[in-house]
């Protein structure tokens, strides 16, 4: 059914049941193909299959309307958190989220950068309004400089 991931969060026993996506690649690229057919096509589609197979669980969309299914695209040295959750309305409208995307470096001087990507990969099944702001709140407290290594 579908297409193949490269990584799937899911549990393993008796119903299986999908909770997160990732797509990966050799290097971070936003302009090459594998980027842009990934981050705008395939991952937004396995994603709503997740959220459809969540929402026909609970009973329909309203139950459903500050969750998130979570998806990450990576690629050496970066990753982007992808969400898609319900529109404000209607049963067949979904919206798609994109971070900013953060890297990770072993050099001292891009620390904050770096504890930004591993908040990303911390909080990437967090779902809903509280995970949300708790990740804005993070961003906030860490700013990113640019800084040339000295």
């Amino acid at each position: 059914m579908g297409v193949r991931a490269d990584l799937v969060w899911r549990t393993v026993t008796s119903p299986e049941t999908d909770w997160a996506i990732a797509e990966a690649a050799k290097v971070w690229c936003p302009q090459g193909n594998k980027y842009i057919s990934e981050s705008k096509f395939k991952l937004p589609r396995q994603l709503h299959d997740v959220l459809i197979g969540r929402t026909m669980e609970v009973g329909g969309a309203n139950e459903l309307r500050d969750a998130m299914a979570s998806g990450l695209i990576i690629g050496r040295p970066c990753l982007q958190r992808i969400g898609l959750c319900w529109g404000a309305a209607g049963d067949n409208i979904t919206r798609i989220i994109k971070m900013e995307a953060t890297r990770l470096d072993a050099r001292v001087s891009y620390l904050s950068s770096s504890l930004l990507a591993i908040h990303e990969l911390l909080c990437f099944r967090s779902r809903g309004s509280q995970g949300q702001a708790f990740s804005n709140h993070l961003r906030n407290t860490f700013t990113v400089t640019s800084q040339s290594p000295a």
